[in-house]
Formats: C-alpha cells, structure tokens, sequence
C-alpha cells in the first residue's frame, strides 16, 4: 500500500518496478496487480519473505571510512578484504580510509567525535540509520561475520549512491569459494566518480584507504583499496546468502518506486 495516492500512470509505472524486482529474486508465477487500494503481488512458493521485501527501498552509498572500532570488545581491528573491479581482479590488497584526502588516517572528523564514541554496536537499540545527508559525514555500525562482532564506523560524505547504478546482478563466486556477492555497473558519471574517489584512498594510509558499502545505514563491507579501480564496475561481498544477494540485487537494478510502500499482508497459499 502506497503511503499516497498514485495516479493511473504512477501505479502501473510501480508495478512494473515490482515485477522487474521479482524477476530478479527468480520468482515465478508472478502476477502484479494495480488497484485503487495499491498493489497487489503473488507468486508460486511457500515463503512470504521474498514477497514482503519487494518494495524495501535499499539505499546503497559509497563512502569512505575515518576509522573504525570493535563495539563491546577491546581488540585491534582486523586486515580488511580488498576491493575488486568488476572483472573480478583484485584491486587492493590492505587496509585504510578516509573523508578527504587531507584528513589524518584514523583521525575522526570534528562534528563525530561524540557520535562516534557514543556509539555502541554491540546494542541492538543502536543499530539505526545515523546518516542525516549523503553529503555529511556519519557514523554507522557493521558486522563481522567470522568474529562474531559488531564494529562501529566514522564515514565521510557519500561519493557514489544508487542512482549511478545501471545494472546489478547477484552471483556466487566459485573461483575463491568466497560465497554469494553483488556486482554492480556504474553509469558515466559513476564511472569517473568512483575511480576518482578509489584513486584518492589508494593514497592513504590504514585506515583511511578504506571504501565503505553502506546499504539502509549498514555497513556490509569494507574493503581496502590500493589502485584506482576503473571500467565501472565493481563486487560488492558481505557474507550474503543466496536470498540476501538476490534481494539486494534486484532493488538496486530496477528504478525506485514513486512512493514507499508498505507490505499490509501476505498471504502463503496451502496446498
């Protein structure tokens, strides 16, 4: 159900966003249908979760990271994974990051000093989304999956959103067994932005060469980058399952909806 009322062109230009997003999830037996109360969507399975995530929004920015710290835990933060262009050759191969290219590697910006030590990841109540505007800093929390914790994050202004995507699709990596992953292409002006901003924290010192994929407020990964990455395409990897990266793929490949819509029901059909 739209959080507005939508005129004849704008549901029917909605339903096919959620088509276009249910076919990149694999469903079938779709069938999308606009009516004066919204839309309504079914498909063949035994599962509801799919459904009721077709019209999420998933909001993707690129930024850099200042610096980073385990939340409930004294340890030192661990050696990140590199970035990848979009061929799948590695692209970097150490930690770091940073807001600009003048700020001191590890140093936190003035205005999330407070934020950023206020933070605590570890409390479920503080994993919100902190960022107010792509343009200004923020703070965020991510998970690290193979130690069992929650890190917090200070990241810099957005330098790449969802609107420069083109294309994004969802693929296991068999090559390095490394699990379910998202490849996403950039526009022109994607393109340029992201090998600029990827040259730039080639540069830097740990960890402020470090490129944060924050998606809903979350970071999903933090890879480090030492080569500016060009052709305009890159994987994104966070420890996805299958679900997740369809999903996730699917939202950022197809236009946005003209309105938020919220799931009023789903029904799973008994055989």
């Amino acid at each position: 159900m739209p959080d507005r009322v939508l005129g004849a062109t704008e549901l029917s230009g909605a339903s096919e966003v959620l088509r276009q997003r249910a076919a990149g999830l694999g469903l079938t037996g779709v069938q999308v249908t606009p009516d004066a109360n919204g839309i309504t969507v079914s498909a063949d399975g035994d599962s509801p979760d799919p459904l009721s995530r077709l019209a999420d929004p998933a909001q993707l920015v690129l930024r850099p990271v200042v610096d980073f710290a385990p939340s409930g835990v004294t340890m030192p933060p661990p050696a990140r994974p590199s970035a990848q262009a979009g061929n799948g050759t590695t692209a970097g191969a150490t930690p770091s990051a940073t807001a600009t290219a003048s700020s001191p590697a590890g140093t936190v910006l003035s205005e999330l000093q407070q934020q950023f030590a206020a933070l605590d990841c570890s409390s479920a109540a503080q994993r919100h989304d902190h960022q107010s505007s792509p343009s200004r800093p923020a703070v965020a929390c991510g998970r690290e999956e193979e130690e069992h914790l929650w890190y917090k994050f200070a990241l810099g202004p957005a330098a790449v959103n969802g609107s420069d995507i083109t294309k994004a699709e969802a693929s296991f990596d068999d090559q390095r067994n490394a699990g379910w992953q998202v490849t996403l292409t950039f526009n022109d002006r994607g393109a340029k932005t992201f090998a600029e901003l990827t040259g730039r924290l080639a540069a830097q010192q740990h960890p402020a060469n470090q490129l944060a994929v924050v998606i809903d407020g979350t970071v999903v990964s933090h890879p480090s980058v030492s080569q500016a990455i060009t052709g305009g395409a890159v994987v994104v990897s966070g420890s996805f399952s299958e679900q997740q990266a369809r999903t996730l793929a699917a939202q950022l490949a197809n236009a946005k909806l003209p309105a938020t819509f919220r799931v009023s029901e789903v029904d799973v059909p008994h055989s």
